[in-house]
């Protein structure tokens, strides 16, 4: 995982606020003055290392969160941007303060990767990209107010477009399992409640019930699972359930063949958010 991830500390990082410069540039040809704005969505970047559980065991609920952990700890590309504010720059008042918060967002990944706990509270970190990019924005905005656009499309327009792309993990983690997992997840839950075998039922009874089990927000799972491959799919979904969701990019489910099978990955996700608070019997 560490050796894919180099290609974005090593190349992707610089290559991406180069590439959308090409762009502005391209825009500009054909008569078009306006930039790119520095938070479209022009690229984005997801990996499936860490996240594709599909037929390979080794990639369980605590590699997925730990992947998450070193991801936000190995953002050093951050750090760099600090180095480029001059010691009489006004706006560092402002940054100072963000600068604070990103080093206690690394500091805390890289407690909780090592010790599984961390000594410095959540609230002295950044837990979505929206909270790094606020004073950002406004050190942006006002150097535009005051006539300093060339200085705010900078080296300052770099880093906007880098933090809006990368988050606060360089990469968005792709989620893969296969359908039959989620399908013996609830045929376990269904012989345990006694109304028979959800692998069995037709694929209209199958959504007649995941239906009525959403809408009823009915509790009828426990952590005490005994069943390992069972426990595991919902100890995944309590991972991502507990980390930020822009870290994650897209659950897919391989080899679904109907809408039962996507019913059967919400029914999941439900349970194992659940769990934390209530009681659960058996299964």
């Amino acid at each position: 995982m560490r050796a894919g991830m180099s290609y974005f500390h090593e190349t992707i990082w610089k290559g991406v606020p180069k590439f959308l410069r090409r762009v502005d540039t391209a825009l500009k040809n054909i008569g078009i003055n306006e930039r790119v704005p520095y938070n479209a969505p022009l690229i984005q970047f997801s990996s499936w290392m860490g996240g594709d559980r599909d037929g390979n065991p080794r990639v369980t609920p605590e590699v997925t969160r730990d992947l998450h952990r070193s991801l936000r700890r190995d953002a050093k590309q951050y750090i760099e941007f600090w180095k480029q504010i001059p010691p009489n720059e006004p706006y560092r008042v402002i940054l100072g303060d963000l600068r604070d918060k990103l080093y206690n967002t690394r500091e805390r990944s890289r407690q909780l990767l090592a010790n599984g706990t961390s000594d410095i509270p959540e609230g002295t970190t950044f837990t979505n990209v929206e909270q790094f990019l606020e004073p950002l924005e406004l050190c942006y905005r006002s150097l535009c107010a005051c006539g300093d656009r060339p200085i705010a499309d900078g080296s300052l327009l770099d880093f906007l477009r880098q933090v809006s792309t990368f988050g606060l993990s360089l990469v968005r983690l792709d989620i893969r399992q296969e359908s039959d997992r989620h399908t013996d997840v609830i045929d376990a839950i269904t012989k345990h409640l006694g109304i028979g075998s959800y692998r069995e039922w037709s694929e209209e009874k199958r959504q007649e019930w995941l239906l009525s089990s959403l809408a009823e927000n009915d509790p009828f799972w426990s952590r005490s699972s005994k069943d390992r491959r069972n426990r595991d799919v919902l100890d995944t979904f309590h991972v991502l359930s507990e980390l930020p969701s822009d870290n994650f990019g897209a659950y897919i489910i391989s080899m679904a063949t109907a809408p039962s099978d996507v019913g059967c990955r919400a029914s999941t996700t439900r349970m194992s958010r659940e769990e934390a608070t209530e009681s659960r019997p058996t299964v």
